[in-house]
């Protein structure tokens, strides 16, 4: 088994080095720290988890608690990502889904504090606004990604739902759509009501009228993607902007069982750019595309920095791009 000497003989600092490194402490060079690193993940080191607990006073733990399960592919790459960032520094990940509007579910808070070091929350109605409240006067530390909520002292990651969607019907538009459906998450969701805001900025802009006959609730899902495209195609809409990928793909398969041919006869445009294995035939879909891994990973070294006493930068707002593949085209 290897230890921590062997770690630092072959990458050539003291035990002590090492430890510093693994605890997080910023008294070593960025150079040594990242060799450090690397050896650690060659060697596939383990630390002794009870060791270090006893030496930092910490769990070691991170909770991670989201309102949706492993099989949404969007959290499951975020999740994914934090999972691996804690293992790299020594962490532990502990996982619960729950949703905070529903009675009946035991608090997160109450079923990991003492057990963790700090919770992240992932998505809308993961948590409230009073959990997130009571967290900060604990002084425990915490993050909340895509929940719509901010508070003073909560690390926060997302990115700016009305210029990204603002920025992909002006990328349909300058391929000549004038008639864009749209598909949508669920209605009373804050990334909708940025989303639909950003669409409509774009259509005043350039004198489209807005109309209400060509937004379609979606609630962020594939069979509703499917099932909606008989009706979307009746518009006679050009294209269509689906508010996240799953229903884009949705949608795409729906369009073919009604021998519509994407992008020749209705551009197709998603949002988060993930691929998927588990719809149907894989295509090539244009998307606005979030940095999910990048923001994933944020999230966990943003948390562990906090909770080792750094100081950190408690907001980011990430950009988004327009991924241009194959089921978008000009008319």
């Amino acid at each position: 088994m290897t230890s921590i000497i062997d770690v630092a003989k072959k990458a050539g600092v003291s035990k002590t080095t090492v430890s510093r490194v693994l605890l997080g402490s910023d008294k070593v060079k960025p150079a040594t720290k990242e060799r450090v690193l690397q050896v650690i993940e060659e060697m596939n080191y383990s630390p002794n988890t009870a060791a270090r607990t006893l030496a930092s006073r910490r769990s070691m733990n991170i909770g991670v608690i989201s309102c949706y399960t492993f099989n949404d592919p969007f959290y499951s790459i975020v999740s994914e990502e934090i999972y691996h960032i804690c293992e790299k520094r020594g962490y532990s990940t502990l996982f619960v889904v729950n949703r905070a509007d529903e009675s009946g579910h035991k608090d997160p808070i109450d079923i990991l504090n003492g057990k963790v070091d700090g919770f992240i929350y992932l998505g809308e109605g993961s948590v409230s606004r009073k959990q997130l409240e009571k967290l900060v006067k604990m002084g425990m530390p915490a993050a909340a990604f895509k929940t719509g909520i901010q508070v003073d002292g909560v690390i926060e990651a997302d990115i700016d739902n009305v210029k990204a969607a603002y920025d992909g019907t002006n990328y349909l538009i300058g391929l000549g759509h004038r008639r864009i459906a749209v598909l949508t998450g669920k209605w009373n969701n804050y990334e909708t009501l940025g989303r639909l805001e950003g669409y409509r900025r774009a259509l005043e802009e350039n004198h489209i009228p807005y109309e209400e006959s060509l937004i379609f609730d979606g609630e962020f899902s594939y069979d509703i993607g499917l099932e909606r495209a008989r009706d979307i195609i009746d518009t006679k809409a050009t294209a269509v902007f689906c508010f996240n990928d799953v229903m884009a793909h949705g949608f795409a398969r729906g369009a073919k069982d009604a021998n519509y041919r994407v992008p020749e006869d209705i551009s197709v445009l998603g949002y988060d750019d993930i691929i998927f294995m588990n719809y149907g035939p894989y295509i090539k879909l244009s998307t606005v595309k979030q940095p999910v891994r990048e923001m994933g990973r944020y999230l966990a070294e943003t948390m562990i920095a906090e909770v080792e006493g750094k100081s950190v930068e408690l907001r980011k707002i990430f950009p988004a791009v327009i991924s241009e593949k194959e089921t978008t085209c000009s008319v």
